[in-house]
């Protein structure tokens, strides 16, 4: 989309023609990660340290460390279907598991041969995105032998509780309903720190979450930051909830449960605007995209946003609060004149 689509407003970019819609808007509806709360010492962290210690631990691989970084993470979200920190941990160790098997190799040496992560991410957009897209590109390319010796090593489950205890640690139990059994220790989601500042929410509106985060993660995650306390019993969609981003069902799910006329969904990733555009497509509440630069992608994604006609770009969550408590004294300042122009 042209560049000159966009009008700043006090700090934000606002698409042509949005702004007369915004006094409809009646729910405010929010990614976690990146958007509510920083997870850039969390898990960001695991994404990376979950890789490693699969490995170095389960496999016995040494020089693993930086075997997965920040510019390839990108890749995989960019490639779409990815909202899943799992599936995101899974395409990974699946990835590399396949070139360990075809040149037999293994660590960081592996990133010398093809294909690379780049190359890779491409192929799984070109299929649409998704663990199984993953799959399909990389037991497409495998042979018999090639994949049987890849299943023998990829171990889903021993993968998810890698990342699980790395992630929550101590609390394991509390957040998955296990005790940990490889890592007691402190999680990381003790490093999680507030984006949002909760006394910028506008007042009188309807607010829900839409997050890949379990039920479990996202009450700790809101709990550690005070954010736990804003949120009504029912308007939290979760991974437990069983529709992943981008569904097309997820927000209309929320909007039927908080009865909203009009919405907008906060997002920091390239699927949480396709999970906007999936949900126009569903005889639903009139949903806009509200895209911050403060997840994880940071300002790399601007002309991303841009491109893809995004409504609202800004730099944090709160920056959208603000244009929202704004609309909002605006209205009760114009209901008062309008009263006393009754009276008199």
């Amino acid at each position: 989309m042209d560049k000159e689509m966009y009008r700043p407003l006090g700090g934000l970019l606002i698409r042509e023609g949005v702004q007369p819609l915004l006094p409809q808007v009646d729910t405010l509806l929010f990614d976690v990660d990146g958007v509510l709360i920083d997870v850039s010492g969390s898990i960001r962290m695991v994404n990376f340290q979950a890789v490693e210690r699969f490995f170095a631990d389960r496999l016995g691989w040494r020089e693993v460390s930086g075997i997965f970084t920040q510019v390839e993470l990108e890749l995989f979200k960019r490639a779409g279907g990815f909202n899943s920190d799992w599936d995101l941990t899974h395409a990974v160790v699946l990835f590399y598991l396949f070139k360990h098997i075809r040149y037999d190799k293994s660590g960081m040496i592996l990133k010398e041969y093809p294909p690379s992560v780049e190359e890779f991410t491409r192929a799984v957009a070109a299929r649409g995105g998704w663990l199984r897209s993953a799959e399909s590109v990389i037991f497409g390319m495998a042979s018999p032998d090639e994949t049987a010796r890849i299943y023998s090593l990829w171990d889903r489950a021993a993968i998810q509780r890698t990342f699980q205890e790395l992630f929550v640690g101590d609390l394991c139990e509390e957040v998955y309903g296990f005790r940990p059994e490889w890592y007691a220790g402190p999680g990381m989601i003790r490093c999680d720190r507030a984006i949002i500042d909760l006394k910028r929410l506008p007042q009188g509106m309807k607010l829900g979450i839409l997050t890949g985060r379990t039920a479990g993660e996202a009450k700790v995650g809101l709990k550690l930051v005070g954010a736990n306390g804003q949120f009504v019993p029912g308007s939290i969609l979760t991974e437990d909830d069983g529709i992943k981003k981008p569904h097309p069902t997820a927000l209309k799910t929320l909007c039927d449960r908080l009865g909203t006329s009009s919405g907008i969904y906060i997002g920091d990733t390239p699927d949480d605007l396709t999970t906007v555009e999936m949900h126009r497509q569903q005889k639903s509440a009139p949903m806009l995209s509200g895209m911050v630069l403060s997840g994880p992608g940071g300002e790399a994604y601007r002309h991303h946003f841009m491109e893809r006609g995004a409504d609202i770009i800004a730099a944090d969550v709160n920056l959208i609060l603000d244009l929202f408590r704004a609309q909002g004294e605006a209205g009760s300042e114009r209901n008062s004149e309008w009263k006393r122009a009754q009276r008199n």
